[in-house]
């Protein structure tokens, strides 16, 4: 059997496994930025300018005398900013806050100027409307950078609107740093939220698949012996990572 030239085999490489140009295209994928920009928080002209999980003590608030319940969990905080006529100032800024463990845990606060200056006026802030966003980025970041100082709660009360709440641990004693209360988003935004975020997912899941693919082509054109030896090990420590990777890697 007449053995390959160095041209021969060189083709065959190029044309199992992308150039780097290639590659570079197929892994910036432009589905997951196409469903970015569905996201309906993004609705009448709004951007997002935070979006981060911050941890949060959730309680429910019992009826009569009964104990309230609570638990520990991240909760998404995602802030927009509505600027639809191009100013510097935001017209609206928007709070929305969502759980991953619970796909219609779904609140929205929406402060307007004039719905400023009555909490700045309640609770002696020293800031303008334009900071105020950025204020509550800060107490999100606290939370997350120190959360033995700063905390974090989140009160249901289905009898009215719910409290979000940031306390600083100062000297034994609680400090109430900002209050915001927030109403239940209404039941359509939820739904567009619960199909935004399966979509997203299923992207994500499709484009990490496509990745996979193309390092396994690479493997097995460069150096086939090292794929059944990762194969194996995601098999010993994990056999759904074994599943998924074996699955992506022959295209399923």
């Amino acid at each position: 059997m007449k053995d390959k030239t160095p041209e021969e085999s060189s083709e065959i490489k190029s044309s199992k496994f992308p150039n780097k140009e290639e590659f570079q295209m197929a892994i910036n994928d432009p589905d997951l930025s196409i469903i970015n920009d569905q996201d309906p928080s993004l609705s009448n002209s709004f951007k997002i300018m935070y979006n981060k999980r911050v941890p949060m003590e959730i309680k429910l608030k019992a009826k009569n005398k009964e104990k309230d319940l609570s638990s520990f969990e991240p909760i998404k905080c995602k802030v927009l900013i509505d600027n639809e006529k191009g100013n510097i100032m935001p017209n609206k800024i928007k709070i929305e806050l969502s759980s991953e463990n619970d796909i219609y845990f779904h609140f929205t606060n929406v402060v307007d100027e004039k719905k400023f200056e009555k909490i700045k006026k309640e609770q002696n802030l020293n800031i303008n409307f334009p900071q105020f966003y950025q204020l509550f980025e800060k107490m999100c970041e606290n939370c997350r950078t120190y959360p033995s100082e700063y905390i974090c709660f989140f009160i249901l009360n289905k009898q009215s609107n719910s409290m979000l709440k940031f306390l600083k641990n100062s000297d034994f004693k609680f400090v109430e740093l900002l209050l915001l209360e927030f109403d239940i988003s209404p039941e359509d935004v939820i739904k567009k939220q619960i199909n935004y975020r399966f979509a997203y997912l299923k992207s994500k899941l499709d484009y990490q698949k496509k990745c996979i693919k193309l390092v396994g082509d690479f493997i097995l054109n460069n150096n086939p012996d090292i794929l059944p030896l990762i194969l194996r090990i995601n098999d010993k420590y994990n056999s759904n990572v074994y599943k998924f990777f074996g699955k992506a890697l022959i295209g399923e």
